[in-house]
């Protein structure tokens, strides 16, 4: 098709809370995890909790990543949740699935976002500045830590083999399938740095964990050097936003 629309929405704020987590468990492995109660905080939870003993990551370091978030969305008239917070703000709100607390997960509520994709020549006519896409992947991983084979790390074009010496991976604290998207999308694209090459990058922060986690699968960083990202001054990090 020469045009077409992609959009996808959620009104999570109509239904109870246990019924959203509901909603999304069933997204994880609804033959084991979600029969015995598995929903997604916990599983965040337990991989965080393992990122910080393999990394020492701290909570104070995800926190950094809530302010900076709540931070960006003051600039956004749209935002459900801007504000100014502090590490103690984060640290000291309602403890949900240790170590993260209310601050450190996104609010459960209503939101859309919708895309025109259109070949070259029809983007030109619908748009005086259209968005050209020169690389995409997709990858997918089983949820279940038992069900996720060890190898070796997915290198992307800026990394070696040396660098990941003694990480077992995936592991509990990686996202394989993100890993394997974006070194589909960086090799189409010819993507060698993504922390150079980048000026704006939307990413998956549901949970501050998660956040430093995908920093790590697309490349930002090496493996367990996330928590130490939003700290620098560099544009692709001051520019991460709520998603």
């Amino acid at each position: 098709m020469n045009v077409c629309l992609a959009f996808g929405f959620e009104t999570m704020s109509r239904v109870n809370t246990w019924k959203g987590n509901e909603f999304i468990a069933l997204a994880s492995d609804t033959n084991f995890d979600f029969p015995v109660g598995g929903f997604y905080t916990g599983y965040y939870a337990m991989m965080v909790q393992r990122h910080m003993h393999e990394f020492g990551t701290t909570p104070e370091q995800l926190a950094m990543v809530s302010i900076k978030n709540h931070a960006n969305a003051l600039y956004n008239p749209y935002a459900q949740r801007p504000g100014k917070l502090t590490v103690a703000d984060v640290r000291n709100s309602q403890m949900v699935a240790t170590p993260l607390t209310m601050l450190d997960i996104c609010t459960m509520s209503d939101g859309a976002a919708v895309c025109v994709l259109a070949s070259e020549e029809a983007a030109h006519k619908l748009s005086p500045n259209p968005v050209k896409i020169t690389g995409v992947g997709s990858g997918s991983d089983s949820m279940r830590m038992a069900d996720r084979p060890h190898g070796k790390v997915l290198l992307l074009p800026h990394e070696k083999a040396s660098d990941y010496r003694n990480l077992k991976y995936p592991g509990v604290h990686s996202f394989r399938g993100g890993r394997a998207a974006a070194k589909q999308a960086y090799e189409m694209a010819g993507v060698r740095n993504p922390i150079d090459d980048f000026d704006f990058i939307e990413l998956h922060d549901a949970y501050t964990s998660s956040e430093v986690q995908t920093y790590e699968d697309l490349g930002l960083c090496k493996y367990g050097e996330g928590g130490d990202l939003p700290k620098r001054e560099t544009p692709s990090c001051r520019e991460s936003t709520m998603a």
